[in-house]
């Protein structure tokens, strides 16, 4: 845990004193850093795969919201065009005298 504290790095104290730092360290030092980049990439995808179901609910939600407003707004005019057409035959023109 120390070795992950900024400014303990073994291999950039080995290559500061003019040494070549030993294969133990450098084995050390690169099982930190790839254990921190996949710890990373593990809490990403954690976080990433948690919210898609949500934003796809959200979304389907939202979508039919949407649909049920526009038939409301749409209701009245479509009303008035049912009560304009109610009294007329859609089938024929039916004689006048009888």
């Amino acid at each position: 845990m120390a070795a992950a504290l900024p400014g303990s790095d073994p291999l950039a104290a080995a290559l500061a004193a003019g040494e070549t730092p030993s294969p133990q360290a450098v084995r050390t030092v690169l099982y930190l850093r790839v254990g921190f980049l996949a710890l990373v990439a593990h809490a990403f995808t954690v976080a990433v795969l948690s919210v898609m179901p949500l934003s796809f609910t959200s979304g389907s939600c939202f979508a039919g919201l949407a649909w049920l407003a526009v038939a409301v707004a749409s209701a009245p005019a479509l009303f008035g065009l049912y009560t304009s057409l109610a009294g007329q035959s859609v089938f024929f023109n039916a004689p006048e005298d009888r």
